[in-house]
């Protein structure tokens, strides 16, 4: 996959539906002890200026098609998909879909409803973070 698809995806945002969870619900598994597994879309530079304490990979959304043997094999594997807002989220959990994972949600409003709703953060806020979306 290219970038030029990733960037068309999101041009069509609208377009996808896929499955979700809230940062509530993210943020109670987190705390009940669920095991999942959190991909973090975001650039570097967003990760770095904030990012969740239980954080499993960075693999920045246009990027996931190259690095797809970093997420775990178990296609039954609960991923998480979260990024600044939700769009390149929703696109990467697309795509895992389309590899054929059966447990993938995107995490709707990302780093920023994460951060409205009070939750912690390791790093900055999220106000100062840049990136595409």
């Amino acid at each position: 996959m290219t970038s030029c698809h990733y960037e068309k995806d999101l041009l069509h945002f609208d377009d996808i539906s896929v499955p979700e969870i809230s940062v509530h619900q993210l943020h109670q598994k987190a705390n009940g002890g669920e095991s999942f597994f959190l991909l973090d879309v975001r650039t570097q530079e967003e990760y770095e200026t904030a990012r969740l304490e239980f954080s499993g990979i960075r693999i920045p959304y246009d990027s996931l098609d190259k690095f797809l043997h970093l997420v775990p094999l178990e296609k039954k594997t609960v991923i998480y998909c979260f990024c600044r807002r939700g769009r390149r989220s929703a696109v990467s959990t697309a795509e895992l879909i389309s590899h054929g994972y059966t447990n993938v949600f995107n995490v709707t409003g990302g780093i920023n409803v994460w951060v409205e709703a009070g939750y912690a953060t390791i790093g900055g806020s999220v106000e100062n973070s840049t990136g595409e979306e």
